[in-house]
């Protein structure tokens, strides 16, 4: 039985087998195929075949059926997890960033506000706030980029 294709997927979730495939999908799959053709698992009368089956294809399960025997598949599956990841902890830095430059404008009106009713430029107390909160986020920053990737839960289950 082949196994389900989750590296056609954008989520963590597989999609359902009888789901249509998309050219994108097929092209994929091609790909796959193509890089274990060069990697010598496949000889050129089984890459024509599979090929052929991929481009034939009208469901996800029929995609998976042509690469379920290859690592290959698995290996861009990996691949494609390790982007969503990236991805998703660019977006949650950039909303970090984000809240920080919002309470620099807000702290810097309120200065200023403050400094236009004294009639002088008072001394700039939004750097201390706004300074510790910089340094915390780049520190935690810096330590999630140095920390070792965790294993995948698929590279953990005994096989």
């Amino acid at each position: 039985m082949p196994r389900h294709p989750t590296f056609l997927t954008n989520c963590d979730a597989p999609a359902p087998a009888t789901t249509r495939a998309s050219d994108a999908d097929r092209n994929l799959v091609l790909t796959i195929l193509d890089t274990a053709l060069a990697n010598g698992r496949l000889n050129q009368e089984e890459h024509d075949s599979r090929s052929s089956a991929a481009l034939a294809a009208r469901t996800l399960g029929d995609l998976a059926s042509v690469t379920y025997d290859l690592p290959e598949a698995e290996d861009h599956a990996r691949e494609v997890r390790g982007a969503q990841q990236r991805v998703a902890a660019l977006k949650v830095w950039a909303r970090r960033w984000r809240i920080w430059l919002q309470a620099v404008v807000c702290l810097s009106a309120i200065w200023g506000v403050d400094s236009l009713a004294r009639h002088e430029l008072t001394y700039c107390w939004p750097v201390f706030p706004l300074g510790i909160w910089s340094a915390l986020l780049v520190a935690s920053m810096l330590a999630t980029l140095t920390t070792p990737e965790a294993p995948a839960a698929d590279q953990l289950a005994p096989k």
